[in-house]
């Protein structure tokens, strides 16, 4: 098969077609889940604790720890934000 393709004229070997293909629909559909939820779940863990960091650098008084400025964030913007 790969003398085959390479002997064709105008045909350029290609090692993605040399064989069978691995990779199906539903291998892509389980990427794709679990590359969003695994960014899903990270970002949310991360955004949150880049909000108390920034309050704790503009306000060091009131935010004057990572839990202790967690739960003053939750308490007066609530969790959603």
């Amino acid at each position: 098969a790969i003398s085959a393709m390479a002997a064709e004229p105008g045909k350029k070997w290609d090692s993605r077609y040399s064989h069978a293909i691995p990779h199906t629909n539903s291998y892509y559909g389980k990427c794709l889940f679990g590359g969003v939820l695994a960014c899903g779940l990270t970002h949310t863990a991360v955004v949150g604790l880049d909000v108390v960091k920034v309050n704790m650098q503009v306000d060091p008084v009131k935010y004057r720890g990572l839990m202790s400025g967690a739960k003053t964030v939750i308490a007066e913007e609530g969790a959603a934000g």
